[in-house]
């Protein structure tokens, strides 16, 4: 079937409602007829959602009155299942009424729509493919159009990647054939609480401020607006498109694009569920959804099925009405258009639509309608958004093509707004005929920021890197970090990043901040560890007993079942296995009626084994668990004048840990060092230096440039300042950024801090803010020659605030 042979009512408009929330729908026929009908028409709604039981008279009288019911056969925990022959028998009697759009299953990617047990075995997009293909043909056989089953926005597993997976694993069932025959798509594309033109609004793009008129209409707090604009700075993200972030009204264009993209054709869309929801604020950056939201934004759903892609059917938002058509589920009632708790018994988006009524009746391109086209280059645009706007107003947005293509189409004519979101890039006043395609090149500015990463012990694992908007993360690139432990993502948009190892959770760098063309240093440790025996209990005596009833309980922690051998020096023992005995603990194995002796407990394939005594009657308690290895990569370095030949030492908690000769070059160097609080020293020279905190992987370079009189402090005892924190010039880019972050360390460590080199040579240790564009490397060396023991912190603002939190500890 070709989108024009869908059938559609008379008139069409686009517009649809979702009717009651649950079956039966709880009032007659009668009521819906004298009181519902008639509202219905005059909102000019053409479309209806429904329940099945209890629907037959429902369809029949809406059918009678040119509105297209949409029928969901309801089924509680539908997954996994297939229709049951009484279900078939409501299918085949809704086709002889006239009903074409049936649903047979609901958000198979929410757990709650699974039976108890099903969810955990996984392989979920698969097995909900394989039940609809035979309802699907089921449906198909009687005359019925069969709709793929809508997912929940997001959801426990993610709507898109379900999706994707779910269209595949219909590729390699020939599903193609079935969506020739007349399958079409469902979807729930929920506003949440997201602008019309989300992720193509400002906000999202560029991370846009209140507006004064914002924070006067919803009575923000002070407090409220500083934390909402700074959500707002931090999740922006210019350049994001709908295949990143698709959770909004616009879904249903990822949706067409995903399946265009899989089988090359176009089946229609219908939105079953959706719209803008009173109370609705699940993204911190926006304000929740008020009467005024709920009208403007509904409106704007509606006002935009003019203008709509002829793949996208109809708009039926949640929900019509819920205690007045005899519901009795309490969280639905707030979600209705038709209630008491409104002024005048309904939300004001209802007489929106009967203001604007009669609504434009939709005309499909091929059959006379909108065929206005704009179409050029967007050099450096691969797969960024072009959007089309009216009057401000969002009217249809697109991808650019690998080939920098792009084209929208079906367009009235008239004078449109061409933009690439997030940039600079637009086209005013571009004229569209129906008879001559407008041309509009355009030119992005390319990607070029950058995040160089290292990935300590991760050589040949995964890093995966996540673009941050609205409190959710959305996959932009994965990569394989190199032998020397170093990775790498280029051409990224400015905005806000999440940096993971793919296989550790616990190796994460979120608000990772990459603008314009600068290069973001990041560094991950990878966890290593170890397999760790540990004797928890051991009742058995010191003497052996000519009993033969020694117990040994092993438990090999969050781990699969695993054999474990159990053996003396003279035999070759038993072997158990873990998970064998729940009654004793998840991951436990016993092992009874051993004689005494000294045992070896070994897990199979673990590399760690430990022994127990056992004196013939006594029971032994054996835990292996893993245990992360401390990280052991940071270095302490430097020079010491005139010590050649001296010894220096390395103290960790005033206990001397290593020891080295300093080389004829005046050098020494302290490498492999865990986590932990150090101090240098050359005692033969009277140098001691200042303790220094290391976490494992950086190092830190204390030199030694002056003598010693009386043995204290490496020959600083003169100086009369203890430490200071020198910054960059004032009036250098960043420098007031560098000292606002500074300021409460400072504060809270009573540190001396200024502008000034000379004062600082007058302090025993300085620690320079900045990197050398802001501090030169020449003025470090000056430093180091006046006796000063130097320390620098470069990076961006948040490796700045961490590195003062740390020196606060040092």
């Amino acid at each position: 079937m070709e989108l024009n042979d869908y059938p559609r009512p008379p008139r069409d408009t686009g517009l649809g409602i979702h009717w009651a929330a649950v079956v039966p729908p709880g009032i007659g026929l009668a009521e819906v007829q004298q009181k519902w009908l008639p509202e219905l028409l005059a909102m000019n709604i053409k479309w209806v959602k429904i329940l099945h039981d209890g629907g037959e008279g429902l369809a029949k009288l809406f059918l009678a009155h040119e509105i297209m019911p949409i029928v969901r056969i309801y089924r509680h925990q539908p997954n996994p299942g297939r229709l049951s022959s009484e279900e078939q028998m409501r299918v085949k009697r809704f086709a002889r009424l006239g009903v074409r759009y049936i649903e047979t299953n609901n958000e198979p990617n929410l757990k709650e729509e699974w039976q108890p047990g099903e969810w955990e075995k996984g392989d979920l997009p698969r097995r909900v493919v394989e039940d609809w293909i035979a309802d699907a043909e089921f449906v198909l056989s009687q005359g019925a159009l069969p709709g793929f089953p809508a997912l929940a926005p997001g959801g426990h597993f993610d709507d898109v990647v379900f999706f994707r997976q779910a269209l595949q694993h219909l590729a390699d069932r020939n599903g193609s054939d079935i969506f020739h025959a007349g399958a079409w798509i469902a979807i729930h594309n929920y506003f949440l609480n997201h602008p019309p033109d989300y992720p193509y609004d400002p906000v999202a793009q560029n991370g846009q401020p209140l507006s004064d008129q914002e924070k006067a209409h919803f009575a923000l707090a002070p407090a409220d607006v500083k934390q909402m604009n700074e959500r707002r700075r931090q999740w922006r993200s210019p350049g994001r498109t709908l295949r990143e972030d698709s959770n909004g009204f616009l879904k249903y264009q990822s949706y067409h694009d995903m399946f265009v993209d899989t089988f090359g054709f176009e089946v229609p869309l219908l939105t079953t569920e959706g719209g803008a929801v009173w109370g609705r604020a699940q993204d911190p950056r926006y304000p929740k959804i008020d009467e005024t939201l709920h009208e403007t934004y509904n409106l704007f759903a509606f006002e935009h099925m003019a203008v709509a892609p002829d793949y996208y059917f109809c708009n039926c938002p949640w929900l019509i009405a819920n205690r007045r058509l005899n519901s009795g589920v309490r969280a639905w009632e707030n979600n209705s258009w038709y209630s008491d708790l409104w002024a005048g018994g309904q939300l004001p988006i209802v007489s929106a639509i009967k203001d604007r009524a009669p609504w434009p009746v939709r005309t499909p391109a091929s059959q006379g309608g909108r065929t206005g086209v704009i179409t050029g280059r967007a050099t450096l645009g691969q797969r960024q958004a072009v959007v089309v706007r009216q009057g401000g107003t969002y009217i249809a947005s697109t991808l650019v093509g690998n080939d920098e293509q792009y084209r929208v189409q079906g367009l009235s004519p008239g004078t449109y707004r061409v933009e690439v979101p997030g940039t600079d890039v637009a086209r005013d006043g571009v004229s569209v005929s129906s008879d001559t395609p407008a041309r509009v090149d355009l030119t992005v500015p390319p990607k070029l920021g950058r995040i160089e990463g290292i990935a300590r012990n991760g050589a040949g694992t995964f890093v995966n890197l996540y673009a941050r908007s609205g409190g959710e993360r959305r996959a932009v690139d994965r990569t394989k970090v190199g032998p020397d432990e170093r990775f790498v993502f280029s051409s990224l948009w400015a905005g806000t990043y999440l940096v993971e190892a793919a296989d550790f959770a616990s190796a994460t760098l979120d608000n990772v901040h990459v603008e314009g063309t600068k290069t973001t240093q990041v560094r991950l440790r990878i966890p290593r560890f170890t397999w760790k025996a540990t004797i928890t209990e051991n009742s058995n005596g010191p003497v052996a007993t000519q009993d033969k009833a020694s117990v040994v309980q092993v438990h090999v922690i969050d781990r699969p079942p695993t054999d474990v051998r159990i053996y003396p020096s003279y035999w070759e023992g038993v072997t158990v296995r873990t998970g064998s005995k729940p009654e004793v603990g998840p991951f436990a194995a016993v092992a009874d009626y051993l004689p005494a002796g000294t045992f070896t407990i070994e897990p199979v394939g673990l590399g760690v084994t430990t022994q127990v005594f056992l004196d013939g009657r006594g029971k032994a308690v054996v835990k292996f668990q893993q245990e992360e290895i401390p990280f052991a990569d940071s270095a302490i370095y430097g020079r010491v004048k005139g010590g050649a030949n001296h010894s220096v030492i390395l103290e960790r908690d005033q206990t001397e840990v290593s020891r080295m000769e300093i080389g004829q070059d005046e050098s020494y160097r302290f490498s492999a060092l865990e986590a932990g609080t150090y101090r240098v020293a050359v005692p033969t020279l009277g140098l001691w230096g200042e303790p220094v905190t290391l976490d494992g992987s950086k190092e830190v370079q204390i030199d030694f440039t002056g003598s010693s009189s009386n043995g204290t402090e490496g020959g600083t005892q003169t100086k009369p300042v203890a430490h200071y924190l020198l910054f960059g010039d004032p009036s250098l880019p960043g420098a007031a950024t560098r000292y606002a972050i500074a300021l409460p360390h400072l504060l809270r460590l009573g540190a001396t801090f200024g502008y000034r080199q000379d004062d600082a040579t007058q302090a025993k240790r300085v620690t320079i803010i900045g990197d050398t564009d802001a501090i030169s490397a020449e003025v470090e060396t000056q430093l180091r020659e006046a006796g000063c023991t130097v320390q620098r912190i470069a990076g961006d603002e948040y490796a700045l605030d961490a590195a003062l939190a740390e020196l606060g500890n040092t």
